[in-house]
């Protein structure tokens, strides 16, 4: 009996231990400066060196009253999970003042979920705990916002008009749109029919991207984090899809390259490459890059 409760407390005291281990968790990058990955709160935010910009935002940032106080009536039945980058210059701008509008409206704070991603490339847009998984979370910041367990809308990166307006959109409209809408597109595109489907497109799915996309820098991005989630076929078939959706784009093709190379397939990433020199004929580096794969090759 006695070593039973022994074991039930030294589990109980492993788990608490655990969890207390990966909450707020500090890490040194390269340069020694500091970030947070894994779950975290706005206690972690308001230390240094963070609190430098997240006082600062947080201070300064005024909301709209009239809009606030429609939130305050209505935005306690939602719960929201936030994915941010403390190396992030839209975070750092975004998550304090998310806090002033959330504070301000009288959202209870334990119905928000802040997670803070890592940057590394072994681990791009990805947290310790996983929590980003399947979610399709590309840039940061991200609010997602859920109902009963369900996602109704979400902001990418920054708001289109303010986040209190944004967010008042997502709980009264069906018609929110986050920005980068053609990565949105080929999120659900990969949940319905998976990668195999993106390699060669249908006209109306390249339709559909052109129609949607303002620049590269969506799909470019989400190639990246696709490749660091360990799910290459998709990777590559999405940096496919942004060389036919802007062909004219030089790193387009460079990224492509990028892809393919990684995932071992030396001959197509040559080909990309090469096909990037042709829109940009002075890239010595890539020049460079080109001959030594090519020598490599032949060896």
């Amino acid at each position: 009996m006695l070593h039973s409760i022994f074991c039930t407390f030294l589990c109980c005291f492993l788990t608490v231990s655990l969890s207390a281990q990966s909450f707020n968790q500090r890490i040194t990058q390269d340069d020694a400066s500091l970030k947070l990955v894994g779950s975290i709160n706005k206690e972690a935010l308001s230390s240094e060196p963070f609190a430098a910009w997240f006082s600062s935002e947080w201070e300064a940032y005024q909301p709209d009253a009239s809009i606030v106080a429609s939130l305050q009536t209505q935005l306690s039945e939602y719960t929201i999970t936030a994915f941010m980058g403390t190396w992030c210059g839209d975070s750092q701008r975004e998550i304090p003042r998310f806090y002033k509008v959330l504070e301000a409206a009288a959202f209870p704070l334990d119905r928000l979920q802040l997670i803070a991603l890592d940057n590394d490339r072994s681990q791009y847009k990805q947290s310790p705990g996983g929590e980003e998984e399947g979610l399709g979370i590309h840039r940061v910041p991200t609010f997602v916002v859920y109902k009963n367990h369900r996602e109704i809308g979400r902001i990418v990166e920054s708001p289109k008009t303010s986040l209190e307006a944004d967010l008042l959109a997502i709980i009264t409209s069906e018609t929110y749109e986050p920005k980068y809408p053609e990565v949105t597109f080929i999120i659900q595109q990969l949940k319905n029919q998976g990668a195999a489907s993106l390699h060669e497109p249908q006209p109306y799915v390249i339709a559909a991207l052109k129609e949607r996309a303002q620049d590269l820098r969506g799909m470019l991005t989400y190639s990246s984090v696709l490749l660091a989630a360990e799910e290459p076929e998709a990777a590559v078939a999405v940096a496919t899809l942004a060389t036919l959706v802007f062909p004219e784009e030089y790193y387009t093709f460079v990224n492509l390259g990028n892809k393919l190379q990684a995932v071992g397939k030396r001959e197509a990433g040559i080909a990309a490459y090469e096909k990037a020199l042709d829109l940009h004929p002075d890239d010595k580096n890539l020049q460079e890059t080109i001959a030594v794969l090519k020598g490599a090759k032949a060896d």
